[in-house]
């Protein structure tokens, strides 16, 4: 039997009265593309960024469960988009490029912490 191991694309987030992720996250629909994974940066369209779109980035799936999704299949996910301490290691795109926390939008370096 294999063991799942998760990535982890947060660290932690702020300290809210909030709970269960509500401040630090957001509920989205995406259609799973076959590069799309736990930590898939992506556009405010909601669809999946490439290297080249970097500084268009306003969120990050930070759900496993993605990956339970087809090819093709539209579901919801939690995607990280503010107050939240990023595992950059684990942020992807849809071309395999590296992030850098530099060229990140401007909300998303603003609201996070990219370690």
């Amino acid at each position: 039997m294999s063991t799942q191991s998760p990535v982890q694309v947060t660290f932690g987030g702020l300290s809210t009265e909030y709970s269960n992720k509500g401040f630090t996250h957001e509920t989205l629909s995406v259609t799973k593309t076959a590069t799309m994974f736990n930590g898939s940066a992506l556009v405010a369209a909601g669809t999946e960024a490439a290297i080249a779109s970097v500084a268009l980035v306003t969120q990050i799936i930070d759900d496993p469960s993605v990956e339970l999704l087809e090819t093709g299949e539209t579901g919801l996910v939690a995607v990280a988009v503010r107050g939240n301490i990023f595992n950059t290691a684990a942020i992807n795109y849809s071309d395999a490029g590296a992030f850098v926390p530099a060229s990140a939008t401007l909300m998303l370096a603003e609201l996070n912490i990219f370690k």
